[in-house]
């Protein structure tokens, strides 16, 4: 699809990738002419993984001529879910 000739010099891309397929993210962003700025993660409370345990996925922000983010410049690019295991009752402090 040629995304480039839809794009406006402003557009943004958000590219959701996992890190197996980081690499393939980064060449699609060229393909599709947009110019990598920054990642965005994911972090969860869980993950899965051969030989380690991802518990994040990257999201790949880019932009294509000019990057216009007035409103949202400035904000963290972590974004974490809660742990599961965590509960009121494990937060309290334990004293023996």
């Amino acid at each position: 699809m040629p995304v480039a000739d839809f794009a406006a010099e402003d557009c943004h891309l958000w590219l959701w990738t996992t890190n197996q397929h980081l690499e393939a993210g980064f060449r699609v962003m060229r393909a599709w002419g947009f110019k990598y700025l920054a990642p965005v993660h994911w972090v969860k409370p869980t993950g899965m993984g051969n030989w380690f345990v991802h518990r994040s996925q990257t999201m790949l922000f880019g932009y294509r001529q000019k990057c216009r983010f007035p409103l949202a410049r400035y904000q963290p690019n972590v974004f974490q879910t809660g742990d599961p295991k965590r509960t009121a009752r494990s937060r309290t402090r334990v004293t023996n």
